[in-house]
């Protein structure tokens, strides 16, 4: 079952103005919208009902009616979070407030990310590892951490592979790439001009790309075959990508994971 809140709430930094209201009522107020018809909510929000079922597909919905079974469906899941905890961090926390904050955001990324999760997506990915000769993994910045721990399980699977942390080294790497091999991009807001450079290049060379982002409408996105998303739960803007680094390496983790129950003849010995 597709979660609404989440997917609402992610993509609410990229929405519009009409879209931020809506997005707003909707968050605000997921019981009482399941109540009502697409041009009750519409008159609420001040907005048409094309903007409503515009903004149910890009959430990933076929239409409103999908989207309110599903949100009827999570209202029905969803436990009140703690406000208390949810709130940033400030001078005042005690070391005790600050491990409990981080680790509850920590936790609700990578329970927000496991509904975000699409399994047919995730299935092809698998399939996508299964047939490549050999899988280059980038990332610029804070994901270069995601792509590197990606890299490291790769290597313990005997899984060619490639990965560099510069730049440009990472452009040599992607003309290595042919139809035969298979790539990932690691990327937050699926924006960045360099990794959108990188993705045409490895598409002219026909290399099947999964994209790893959080979730929101991008550029990559588009030139991707596959993409799987993940959730931020970052305390503050401006702090370190924590929850969205945890959050990134648990995709890695169920990918691998997947991969690793295809082929039981793997022998894997830890390196250290």
């Amino acid at each position: 079952m597709k979660t609404v809140l989440v997917r609402l709430q992610e993509y609410s930094r990229q929405a519009n103005g009409a879209e931020q209201h809506l997005i707003k009522y909707l968050m605000e107020n997921p019981q009482e919208v399941t109540r009502l018809s697409v041009q009750a909510l519409s008159e609420r929000c001040y907005t048409s009902a094309a903007t409503v079922i515009r903004l149910c597909q890009k959430l990933g919905f076929s239409g409103y009616k999908e989207m309110l079974s599903c949100l009827n469906y999570e209202n029905g899941l969803r436990v009140e979070q703690s406000k208390e905890m949810a709130t940033e961090i400030c001078q005042e926390d005690s070391l005790e407030d600050i491990a409990d904050k981080v680790t509850y955001r920590s936790i609700l990324a990578l329970k927000d990310t496991r509904d975000l999760l699409d399994l047919e997506s995730l299935k092809k990915c698998v399939e996508v590892f299964d047939r490549a000769e050999k899988i280059g993994v980038f990332g610029i910045g804070s994901t270069l951490l995601a792509a590197k721990d990606m890299y490291m399980k790769l290597m313990m699977l005997h899984k060619p592979c490639t990965y560099n942390d510069d730049l440009h080294a990472q452009f040599l790497c992607a003309k290595s790439l042919t139809e035969k091999d298979a790539a990932v991009i690691f990327c937050y807001t699926g924006m960045s001009q360099e990794l959108l450079q990188l993705a045409r290049l490895l598409k002219e060379r026909k290399v099947q790309l999964i994209l790893i982002n959080r979730f929101a409408e991008s550029d990559l996105g588009l030139l991707a075959d596959y993409v799987l998303y993940f959730s931020s739960k970052e305390l503050q803007e401006g702090t370190t990508d924590t929850a969205s680094r945890i959050s990134q390496m648990n995709i890695t983790d169920i990918l691998l994971t997947a991969y690793i129950t295809e082929h039981p003849e793997l022998d894997i010995e830890p390196v250290w």
